[in-house]
């Protein structure tokens, strides 16, 4: 029965679409709506190939960061919800973005407490992550789907950044060779309060995520049957609390030279050595945070120290 659209009722996205993605022999097909945000192409193509064995088609966000995992985008879906026509208008998006991501150093992901740690290199490094601590792998579960396993949990997102009521997520992890693991994303932005829109998009992502198979490369198969053969034994965690990590508590460059500039009662004529304390002050920092972030990042290899 039709009805009038609103917050109670959100309008969004209705014809569906089959995709499918080709990746060196792995095949992976799934359906979801077609997109309806005005900045994004509606006629994105239906049928996807990458090869998974040309390292070009990896690259990072932010190239200095070394840590940051290789990736490569699988497209990018954008669905936008509207209320009541006039009064309440575009009152929310979800967006569904799938990408692979390259992270040797892990191998082999087919291992569950590999693919544990390389989630949390994801979580720390990542930029489509939120990286702060505590925001992410929440509700953390395994889940069986047409025959494999995913690894799935929440964050929280910026409202203020995306001009929002409230922002959450999913993200879904699965393991398509010894390095490289798919990863599907769903960022849920609610733009006005007392709506349905959480029960809207949990509906989508269900029926989106039901819908995905999965065919592994000959190749791939036997890195997974290698690897499940030899560490039978070992299970995914049942339960695991938000990501935490350490984190340094930075202080920015005004603070500092008012510390300093204190110290020296802010005489103009040592502004020389003002300043020279600050930059020692601001290096020291930097020294103390990079020790922290390498901490954190060698948490993440432990299972190298277990396996010796």
């Amino acid at each position: 029965m039709w009805r009038l659209a609103s917050r109670k009722h959100p309008s969004g996205p209705r014809r569906w679409e089959d995709h499918k993605i080709l990746l060196s022999g792995t095949e992976i097909s799934y359906r979801a709506p077609e997109n309806n945000h005005e900045l994004i192409d509606s006629r994105a193509p239906l049928v996807l190939r990458k090869d998974i064995y040309n390292p070009a088609i990896f690259e990072r966000y932010f190239e200095k960061n070394k840590h940051e995992p290789m990736g490569c985008g699988l497209g990018l879906k954008d669905w936008v919800f509207f209320g009541l026509p006039i009064f309440e208008g575009r009152i929310g998006d979800l967006k569904f973005h799938p990408t692979l991501a390259k992270m040797p150093e892990f191998s082999s992901l087919f291992r569950p407490l590999h693919m544990e740690c390389a989630i949390e290199r994801y979580i720390y490094t990542s930029p489509h992550s939120s990286q702060i601590s505590g925001w992410s792998r929440l509700g953390w579960k395994s889940l069986e789907l047409n025959g494999h396993t995913w690894i799935t949990y929440g964050y929280k997102g910026d409202p203020g950044f995306h001009n929002a009521e409230t922002v959450n997520g999913s993200v879904w992890h699965l393991a398509l060779s010894d390095e490289i693991m798919l990863i599907i994303d769903f960022r849920e932005i609610i733009r006005i309060k007392n709506s349905r829109l959480h029960e809207t998009y949990q509906k989508i992502i269900k029926d989106v995520m039901s819908s995905f198979t999965v065919k592994l490369s000959e190749d791939a198969r036997s890195q997974r049957e290698a690897a499940l053969s030899k560490y039978s034994d070992e299970k995914f965690s049942e339960h695991l609390p938000p990501y935490e990590f350490e984190q340094y508590p930075l202080v920015d460059r005004d603070e500092i030279s008012t510390a300093v500039g204190a110290r020296f009662d802010y005489d103009e004529k040592a502004l020389e050595q003002w300043s020279a304390e600050v930059e020692a002050e601001l290096k020291k920092q930097q020294q103390e945070a990079e020790k922290v972030r390498q901490r954190v990042l060698d948490s993440h290899l432990r299972f190298k120290e277990q396996e010796k």
